[in-house]
């Protein structure tokens, strides 16, 4: 094999998967909690094999990821700046939102891993930004299976063991 040829196909396919998108922290910049739809800055800036730095735009009609299911939804209000994590599909999503998601469907382009592709997931938080989240509203789930649910100077416990819910360690209830 020629030598050249040896070192080229490398830079080839490093330049070919660079625009190959998977997944990248982002920051939202604006939430429609009706839709559960966002529009999301990718926080990482895309690196061309020549070390140029690009900003990326902000990616709009992102879907967030809420967790539940049809019994149910942990329904959380998303505000300019929080941090999510994108994932970019591996196909075209386009006719899949706008179905009712009973069945598969054809996808409505051949792109793969698009930026506009992107699926949120919400809370991933980078280091510097752990101290902001260590008092806000949670819910807690231990090992053990007890819930504690903390909002400011309120908190509700369910004990599992023993079936007892306690609130605000003032008062506690058998279940």
């Amino acid at each position: 094999m020629n030598e050249k040829l040896a070192e080229v196909i490398p830079n080839v396919i490093n330049s070919l998967l660079r625009g190959v998108h998977t997944a990248v922290p982002g920051k939202i910049e604006k939430y429609d909690r009706d839709t559960f739809r966002a529009e999301v800055t990718p926080s990482i800036k895309h690196l061309t094999l020549r070390n140029q730095e690009i900003e990326v735009k902000p990616i709009t009609d992102v879907l967030v990821l809420m967790y539940g299911g049809s019994s149910g939804i942990v329904d959380i209000e998303l505000v300019k700046g929080d941090p999510v994590l994108l994932i970019f599909c591996e196909s075209g999503i386009g006719a899949w939102k706008s179905s009712n998601g009973s069945r598969q469907v054809t996808p409505d382009d051949l792109s793969h891993h698009e930026l506009n592709d992107a699926v949120a997931i919400p809370c991933i938080i980078p280091d510097g930004l752990l101290d902001s989240f260590a008092n806000v509203s949670r819910i807690k789930i231990d090992k053990n299976g007890d819930l504690t649910m903390l909002a400011g100077d309120g908190k509700i416990g369910i004990t599992k063991s023993s079936g007892q819910a306690n609130i605000n360690d003032n008062l506690t209830v058998d279940v």
